[in-house]
């Protein structure tokens, strides 16, 4: 590898190796600091940064959005209930062994099973357990009250499209007729 001549004299002597210093105080200085600037990690910005209440009304402005725009459903609300709460799935280690051992009357085994959960410091210094996903909360039903809930055709095309955007059953969703 050829270093150009120009790098060469400037790292050269007792000079160089002040420059040399300089630079390694600079690099450092600016790994410490870069704790103090913000930076905008996206992966961060997650589901999991929302509560249930804020989850359950997204889906509920999705599904309005888009029922309203089935021919013949008209103005729509829309109410979506789910379950308590988000999962945590965390990471662990799991340790089986399996013990085996003579007896009177033959071999038995004993099973054993061991999980160890990883953790974290956090930014507080607090201890927190790694999780490797957050599940969002079951749907337990959607009730759909729109302009057109009364007629057979626009009640079978919402009740097909809710369930599809949602991936649930279809008995879990009902659809009325909105107060005129």
């Amino acid at each position: 590898m050829n270093i150009p001549e120009g790098i060469k004299k400037l790292f050269k002597g007792k000079k160089g190796i002040n420059i040399a210093i300089f630079i390694g105080l600079a690099g450092i200085i600016i790994i410490f600091l870069s704790d103090y600037f913000p930076t905008d990690n996206s992966s961060e910005h997650n589901a999991s940064q929302f509560s249930v209440t804020e989850y359950a009304d997204y889906l509920e402005e999705k599904l309005e959005r888009i029922v309203s725009k089935i021919d013949g459903a008209g103005k729509c609300n829309i109410a979506v209930t789910l379950a308590a709460s988000e999962e945590y799935i965390y990471v662990y280690d799991e340790n089986k062994s399996t013990e085996t051992e003579q007896n009177e009357n033959g071999y038995s085994e004993k099973n054993s099973n061991e999980k160890s959960y990883s953790k974290i410091i956090n930014d507080a210094g607090d201890e927190a357990l790694v999780t490797t996903a957050i599940l969002t909360p079951s749907i337990n039903g959607v009730v759909v009250v729109c302009d057109g809930g009364e007629d057979e055709a626009v009640k079978t095309a919402v009740r097909d499209a809710v369930a599809a955007v949602l991936d649930i059953p279809k008995d879990k969703i009902y659809i009325t007729q909105r107060k005129r």
